[in-house]
């Protein structure tokens, strides 16, 4: 066995597992190592039914056309961040191009300004603008979202009140 600590289910964040499972941007095996897990671990959660069902909700929620922004916002943001090591490869590349260093330069740079600063007066209020550029033929395409009240909200809990 090796010296990796493995987290049994009794250990694990059940709903923020729930949620990355429902939405299924990374693999399982990535959600597993996310989590400090295995396979079998996540596995095993699903065979409970109630688990499997708060999955299947959370899915739905997350699938549901009033949830469109918030899945285009998270896909942007991810692509982002997945992108970072690349571009400050390119950065740092003494035998890349001048000009394809700049470019990377400025898009690391565009990426962290306010969206706001970028496209005018953008999205007001608790929200979000996500601005994607399609080619110089193309027009912008812009989507807009709103920032829940909560913003440790997660899908599927609109019916669910504190417990404890």
């Amino acid at each position: 066995m090796s010296g990796n600590l493995v987290l049994q289910a009794s250990d694990l964040p059940l709903d923020l597992l729930a949620t990355d499972l429902a939405r299924k941007l990374y693999t399982p095996q990535e959600i597993a190592e996310r989590y400090s897990t295995d396979l079998n671990t996540i596995w095993e959660l699903l065979q409970r039914p109630e688990y499997y069902k708060l999955v299947k909700q959370r899915q739905a929620a997350w699938l549901s056309s009033a949830n469109t922004g918030e899945r285009a916002r998270l896909l942007a943001q991810i692509t982002k961040i997945e992108s970072l090591p690349l571009m400050f490869g390119i950065i740092s590349d003494p035998k890349a191009p001048t000009q394809t260093r700049v470019d990377a330069y400025k898009a690391v740079d565009r990426g962290s300004e306010d969206p706001a600063a970028l496209n005018g007066a953008g999205a007001t209020g608790r929200g979000f603008q996500v601005v994607i550029n399609l080619g110089e033929n193309h027009a912008p395409m812009t989507i807009e979202g709103r920032v829940p009240p909560d913003p440790t909200f997660l899908p599927g809990r609109e019916d669910e009140e504190d417990d404890a």
